[in-house]
């Protein structure tokens, strides 16, 4: 292990075993495999998978550093003690590749997967005085080099062993490329920053510190951890389970590096505090996800992991969604190491597959074995698709959400506290039926959409239209007077105050304490009565303000980001029967709002013709909803459930 001045323990021996790392399977990519004297000779035998093989690789780090990189092949089994190194990178650029020597062969490999190998011996060398450096060799695991890329079989083998191959590593290796000005600077900023969140933590009540903080906003190590995680491996979704699963992680950025306690600490007190807007990322026009909210989600699951706290299904896809593949399979493949054993042996590795057949899958799996439909909280009509034949009930993992799901808790807490088709009272079973096409339960149409406000995007989402969380703060305040003066919502002013944050609190998501109707009010003055300007620089703006109270900027800043949390990606809407609440983007008037016996929260559902057994109503799913006045199980107070089949 790595010891906390960067020396090696038991890792590094004479003779002894260090390997590499798996990122991603993309494709069926072939290395050039020409033997040194000229022949055509199997760089690869098989694998044995009963016995839990593997191939590591065999290096000299006292060898390689200028001069072309040579290694062996090993074979290793998991079932036995085998002491190695997993390596954490990115592939990189296919097309840019350099040769190193496997066993005899020039095998060409991209240049990225060069420079870690190098930044790995580099730090072997300084990190370990070797009595023998002539005899003194080291395992690491490769995913490129390890597994037979052209072999698809064998590959599918592979990856069920991904989390066992991570877990069993003696150390992992993250390795995010050479380094630069900026990641020097970056990696001493973030010292700086957890000495400030420890001053914050041992005074939590200093609203004066929470500004002070905020107040750094200018400092240049903002920007250079900005671009420090904007890198590529930040991003890659195999990389997930590489970190959740290792026991000690070492972060490497050309020679200079972090434990990962240290980065993970930071970005959990930045994300706890809402600081994480103070990193300054480079501009990337229609991104959802940013470097430091995927380093949150990452860090999450592994200090779950950690604690030995199982995640569902639906939690893991929640939390993982943001990240990338090269392979839309592998947003499935890629967190198998994740989630429980059997769930995974369920899913089973099948490359030939196609997207929605896996993803169908994993849906059913899910639906099936948590007895809750967190699952669809993911899914919808109003998100698209890129995968065809997928039905509406099953999320598109592909790509992510704009949108905070209402029905699925935050990675900061176990449970949401809203209960909408949730009673000890209810006789209906919650789940009829569910197959590869269809979603069969039980469930209560209470209402139409009947008019609603524009959609609120991000800043940085182009070619989108919508509205700033400005503008759309105005429109629901205006859209909701109105329906009030018409007597169809005569309650909606006494109840917006609520509705905007989607009646929960900032940090405990809880119900909201009355206070928050004075929080309400407070935020108007601050934020909605100052010309309209970006999230960020009205924020800061109010922060400045020598004119307020530090109470009152204290309040405002809480309703502020707990509005801006239920508001993203989504509508303002009346009902038909005067409910206001927030929907889809997707919606369009007419649509239904439906309890589903079980369901935390209600859902838009829109008719659909498409199935004509005459047993069910057919729906499709547009998505969920926050509808002030049926989050309690107020629908089991009247009407009647009945059987809805959602594809």
């Amino acid at each position: 292990m790595v010891t906390r001045n960067g020396g090696m323990g038991s890792v590094l021996k004479a003779h002894g075993p260090f390997p590499f790392r798996y990122n991603r399977l993309c494709g069926s990519r072939q290395f050039s495999l020409i033997a040194m004297d000229g022949t055509t000779t199997p760089l690869y035998d098989p694998l044995d998978s009963g016995r839990m093989e593997i191939r590591v690789l065999e290096l000299r780090p006292f060898f390689n550093d200028d001069s072309m990189i040579k290694c062996r092949l090993r074979k290793a089994c998991l079932q036995q003690s085998v002491s190695y190194a997993a390596l954490s990178y990115v592939w990189g650029d296919p097309s840019i590749t350099e040769n190193i020597i496997v066993d005899g062969h020039v095998v060409a490999v991209t240049t990225n997967l060069v420079l870690a190998m190098r930044g790995f011996c580099r730090f072997v060398r300084r990190s370990h005085i070797a009595e023998d450096i002539d005899r003194y060799t080291c395992l690491l695991w490769a995913d490129a080099l390890c597994i037979n890329q052209s072999d698809i079989t064998e590959r599918d083998s592979q990856v069920r062993l991904m989390g066992q191959i991570y877990s069993k590593a003696e150390q992992t290796l993250v390795w995010l490329g050479p380094s630069d000005e900026d990641s020097a600077v970056a990696i001493d900023f973030v010292s700086l920053i957890n000495k400030g969140l420890g001053e914050l933590n041992e005074c939590p009540d200093d609203a004066s510190l929470l500004f002070e903080m905020n107040s750094s906003r200018d400092s240049p190590g903002w920007g250079a951890l900005g671009n420090l995680l904007s890198r590529p491996w930040f991003q890659r979704v195999w990389v997930i389970q590489e970190v959740a699963l290792s026991r000690d992680v070492h972060v490497l950025c050309g020679d200079q590096g972090l434990r990962w306690e240290e980065i993970a600490s930071m970005v959990e007190g930045l994300f706890e505090r809402r600081l994480l807007h103070l990193i300054k990322l480079p501009q990337r026009p229609n991104s959802l996800t940013s470097g430091s909210s995927t380093l949150w989600g990452m860090q999450d699951i592994r200090r779950k992991l950690t604690g030995g706290r199982t995640q569902s299904l639906s939690a893991v896809f929640f939390s993982t969604l943001g990240f990338l593949s090269t392979n839309a399979k592998d947003k499935v493949f890629g967190i198998m190491g994740l989630i429980d054993p059997k769930h995974a042996a369920a899913l089973d590795v099948n490359y030939q597959n196609t997207e929605a057949e896996v993803y169908s899958k994993a849906a059913q799996i899910s639906l099936m074995s948590e007895g809750s439909f967190d699952i669809i909280c993911l899914a919808g009509i109003t998100h698209g698709s890129k995968v065809g034949q997928l039905p509406s009930w099953v999320p598109d993992f592909s790509h992510d959400l704009p949108i905070n799901p209402f029905g699925i808790p935050s990675p900061l807490h176990e449970k949401v506290h809203y209960s909408a088709g949730i009673s000890s009272e209810a006789d209906s079973p919650p789940l009829i039926d569910v197959s590869e096409r269809c979603l069969r339960v039980m469930g209560q149409v209470i209402d139409t959409i009947f008019e609603f406000g524009s959609v609120r995007i991000p800043a940085n989402q182009q070619h989108c239209e919508g509205v700033s969380w400005y503008e759309w703060a105005h429109d629901a305040i205006k859209l909701a007077q109105k329906h009030e003066q018409v007597r169809r919502a005569p309650n909606a002013s006494k109840i917006l105050w609520r509705a905007l944050i989607a009646n929960a609190t900032l940090h405990s998501k809880e119900p909201p304490p009355l206070s928050y109707r004075t929080y309400f009010e407070t935020f108007k003055r601050l934020y909605l009565g100052r010309r309209h300007l970006d999230w960020k620089d009205i924020h800061q703006a109010v922060m400045d303000d020598d004119s307020s109270s530090k109470e009152d900027k204290a309040q405002a800043y809480e309703y502020f980001f707990a509005f801006l949390d239920s508001s993203i990606g989504r509508r303002f809407c009346v009902t038909a029967n005067g409910y206001i609440g927030i929907v889809p983007a997707g919606i369009q008037e007419g649509d239904r709002i439906c309890v589903i016996c079980g369901a935390t929260v209600p859902f838009v559902l829109r008719p659909t013709s498409k199935l004509g057994d005459g047993d069910s109503e057919a729906f499709q799913l547009v998505g969920d909803c926050y509808i002030d006045g049926l989050m309690g199980g107020e629908a089991f107070f009247g009407g009647t459930f009945q059987k809805i089949a959602i594809i």
